[in-house]
């Protein structure tokens, strides 16, 4: 089996510095850009939590921690790197709590969450469907889930995807016709919003949605930039990325409000 989820977490135990540089900006490239048009578009949307706690799940150095803490909220945040983990509490940040865990940690936050963020995760999980289930799970009645996802009928998407199998084919020569045709360290899944996410979130219970995109352009590699390219190109992508352009964007994420009589 592609353990997809193990990788990731071999992954970013060995990225934590490289993840945190480009959370914050600290590094001026492309992919520290898509970065800083993410984080925006979740703290918008955090803005909406007025009082309670926020679950962060896959949160790695706590991301979002400052901006929940600042807004009066108290921040769980769970990874499955112990890495990401240290790297959070190093943060000393107060009212929060963080944990080293998996999908089977969720069970003991069960209706307890005023919001749940997973952002960043969905991709890597093996079984996405059951992950959704888990953290809508542990959403209060009127609470939010905000959730990040990789576009899948997307321009940029296609483009990487085809990258990724040439280069395997041409350096490894693992392809066969049996094998799916994505071969990297780490499987990053890909998603539909209308199609997959919406209706699955609807069966659950939840309503108001809010569709953000980002990353409205061809690329989907990472290279550097001057700092002034980097401001204006994230200021060009927060007024290009829209539904109308999606197709263009990698990336989006996602705002549901759970209502109290739609609870499964």
């Amino acid at each position: 089996m592609f353990d997809s989820h193990s990788k990731a977490k071999k992954y970013f135990d060995k990225n934590v510095e490289n993840y945190w540089k480009r959370s914050e900006a600290q590094v001026k490239n492309f992919s520290s850009m898509i970065f800083q048009r993410r984080i925006d578009i979740v703290e918008n949307f955090l803005r909406r939590v007025r009082k309670g706690t926020v679950l962060d799940f896959g949160m790695g150095p706590a991301v979002f921690g400052s901006s929940c803490i600042s807004q009066g909220l108290r921040y769980i945040g769970i990874d499955i790197s112990p890495e990401m983990v240290q790297k959070a509490k190093s943060l000393n940040l107060q009212n929060a709590e963080f944990m080293v865990g998996d999908i089977d940690l969720l069970g003991v936050f069960r209706n307890k969450m005023d919001a749940v963020l997973c952002i960043g995760l969905l991709d890597y999980l093996e079984d996405p469907e059951q992950g959704i289930l888990a953290l809508a799970d542990c959403v209060k009645p009127d609470g939010y889930l905000i959730l990040s996802f990789r576009n899948r009928f997307s321009l940029p998407r296609y483009l990487r995807d085809v990258l990724k199998i040439s280069l395997s084919v041409f350096h490894q020569c693992k392809l066969s016709w049996q094998k799916k045709a994505f071969f990297s360290e780490v499987h990053e899944k890909a998603f539909d919003y209308s199609t997959q996410l919406n209706p699955k979130l609807v069966h659950l219970g939840f309503r108001d949605f809010e569709v953000n995109y980002f990353n409205c352009s061809l690329f989907f590699f990472n290279f550097p930039l001057p700092s002034w390219i980097w401001r204006k190109w994230r200021c060009w992508d927060s007024q290009l990325a829209s539904q109308r352009t999606r197709f263009l964007c990698s990336g989006g994420v996602i705002v549901a409000k759970r209502r109290q009589g739609d609870i499964p």
